[in-house]
């Protein structure tokens, strides 16, 4: 049973032991641990150091930091102990630190990240053509909830489109060319989505994974009495891919003694990985226990319901505003084998406690993700108050309402929308200024509106990426890819490929990745329609006024400006592909229902 920490003094642990899981990227050794520790200790985003003024907890003292334990861990102790309010136990902060366990799969199975999405994009051309057949057979279902989920699988297609787009100028020949300028981006780019593979995809990744998260909590010592008096408390705060890690943990030892007492989730896309994992591997999006489709995409095994009651869990998800990761997931998501009735009796109050909050406005969609530890007014009190270090005689700072919340989420979207295009379109006017000026003709200009729409940009990009990489993989075999339809926009590439006589085995069991040359070969043709983009004008100008050289002369005299060229195009593509993703996680919102009052 949880232990509550409202309930005066006769209920309070006399330990309370708090493990923070990181999300993606980097992490070194206590970087996830000392991170909480200073925010909850002072103002880490100041330039200069620290005072006793801005700590929000100085009743707490650091009394030990045993760095050579397995996991690390700090110890805390109030200043002065009073029992009436609570403050009378020590706390425990560890960190599991899974970042270079995951390093070092990866170096040892490298993953092209180009690949990986195309992988990705073919998946969900299936399943979103499976799901139409299975919606058509079952008229029985909701035709709302019908109609819902295809919304979605649309959604999913476009957003899956984008990243296949986005693989030309981030991981690209641009890329190559520039990767003194923007060597860094690319990295953490590919560490992020390296990070989602390893334990998503990676059978043994999610293994290695889960065994180290496993032994980390089984080696911190929560006493369980049985009695409120002398019962540890055990708390695992989360963030981002470490909630997935920690929701693992949680169905896999749901009826152990180790599940935590609480869970305090934030920048969650547990909602968004469950739905994914129902569209891509199993019919109809109805999870079974019994097993996946045929050809599953994820690399988890689908668990039976438990059969006990186990601990009770109270479970605050936090929401940042404009976290494109976060997601305030239904309750049914906890364990897709339970029904929410038999969840519901599982939490604290009876559902998972969603808490909406705000660290920027417009301009943070680029940060929210990882500005969590910023907001000492809301999450940082939200954060003490849920690991005791405030007195039981203090309440849970309030949310903001999600009504509020997704509303301004809309509304914020949308104007990413229209100004990433509307910076993709001044792009394009210096562009086609100096094409204009090059050729001492305005005729360049009419051209113009061929490359003024993101839709068909990133339309353009993806389907010679598809065409170009879009072969069988492990996950999708070439008998599935010649069962898609082949009038339909998103899966005609794959289909003309197996036409065109490519892709119509599947990969051999032992088969390696291509070379270094081939790969380099790759990008540079990968490049062409681009570059047939880029040159357009000046082929058409040479055609409307007969002169026989004009793209050789062109090219010769801006040789010395071809990386500025590249530099450009990289830009107008990434503004446009930023106004698409706005656009689609705008139209997801939509599709929930999130945005009712929005137009």
């Amino acid at each position: 049973m949880s232990v509550g920490l409202e309930h005066g003094a006769a209920n309070t642990p006399r330990r309370v032991h708090v493990l923070f899981v990181h999300g993606v990227g980097r992490h070194s050794r206590l970087s996830s641990l000392l991170q909480a520790y200073q925010s909850l200790r002072a103002n880490i985003k100041s330039p200069e150091a620290p005072i006793e003024f801005e700590d929000l907890f100085s009743s707490w003292k650091l009394r030990d930091f045993n760095d050579g334990s397995h996991p690390a861990s700090l110890r805390l102790e109030p200043q002065r102990r009073n029992a009436d309010t609570g403050e009378d136990r020590d706390i425990y902060l560890y960190e599991v630190n899974y970042s270079a366990l995951a390093g070092v799969i990866r170096d040892n199975h490298r993953l092209d990240i180009a690949h990986l999405f195309i992988s990705l994009d073919l998946a969900v051309n299936v399943s979103r053509n499976r799901l139409r057949a299975a919606f058509s057979k079952s008229l029985t279902s909701d035709a709302a909830e019908r109609k819902r989920h295809l919304a979605l699988a649309g959604i999913a297609q476009r957003l899956a489109g984008v990243l296949v787009a986005g693989t030309v100028p981030i991981l690209g020949l641009p890329s190559l060319l520039l990767r003194r300028y923007i060597g860094t981006f690319v990295a953490d780019f590919t560490r992020f989505f390296e990070d989602v593979a390893t334990f998503a995809l990676d059978r043994n990744g999610e293994s290695l994974i889960s065994a180290h998260v496993d032994h980390a909590i089984q080696s911190i010592e929560v006493k369980r009495t049985g009695d409120p008096l002398t019962s540890d408390e055990f708390v695992i705060v989360a963030h981002s891919l470490g909630t997935i890690v920690t929701h693992s943990f949680l169905v896999r030892h749901w009826e152990d003694d180790k599940v935590p007492d609480r869970v305090v989730t934030l920048g969650s896309p547990i909602g968004l990985v469950c739905w994914l994992w129902r569209f891509l591997d199993f019919t109809g999006l109805r999870f079974d226990p019994k097993g996946t489709n045929e050809d599953p995409y994820f690399c988890w095994k689908p668990m039976k319901a438990p059969t006990g009651s186990g601990r009770t869990i109270d479970w605050i998800n936090v929401v940042n505003h404009l976290d494109p990761i976060a997601t305030a997931f239904p309750m049914g998501d906890i364990y897709l084998a339970m029904d929410e009735q038999q969840i519901a009796a599982r939490l604290a109050g009876g559902k998972v406690r969603n808490h909406f909050i705000k660290t920027g406005g417009l301009l943070s969609i680029g940060a929210a993700h990882t500005e969590y530890f910023d907001d000492k007014k809301n999450f940082l009190e939200l954060l003490g108050k849920s690991i005791s270090m405030r007195p039981n005689t203090t309440s849970f700072p309030a949310s903001r309402k999600a009504d509020s919340h997704w509303l301004e989420a809309g509304a914020h979207l949308f104007s990413w929308q229209v100004g990433m295009w509307l910076a993709g379109l001044g792009l394009l006017v210096g562009y086609f200024a100096w094409l204009s000026h090059y050729c001492g003709s305005p005729m360049p200009w009419a051209l113009m509106t061929l490359y003024a729409w993101p839709p068909f940009t990133m339309g353009w990009l993806a389907f010679f990426q598809r065409l170009l990489l879009g072969g069988p993989t492990k996950r999708t075999r070439a008998k599935t890819i010649r069962g898609l339809p082949l009038f339909d926009r998103s899966s005609f590439p794959y289909r003309l490929r197996q036409i065109l006589g490519f892709g119509r085995s599947d990969p051999a069991f032992d088969a390696r990745a291509p070379n270094l040359a081939w790969k380099y070969f790759l990008h540079v043709v990968s490049f062409i329609p681009t570059f047939i983009a880029m040159v357009l004008p000046i082929w058409w100008m040479a055609f409307i006024n007969g002169a026989e050289y004009g793209l050789r002369q062109f090219i010769q005299e801006t040789m010395s400006l071809g990386l500025l060229f590249v530099g450009l195009f990289m830009l107008y593509t990434m503004t446009f592909a930023v106004s698409e993703f706005a656009r689609h996680w705008r139209g997801g919102l939509k599709s929930l229902d999130l945005l009712t009052h929005y137009p």
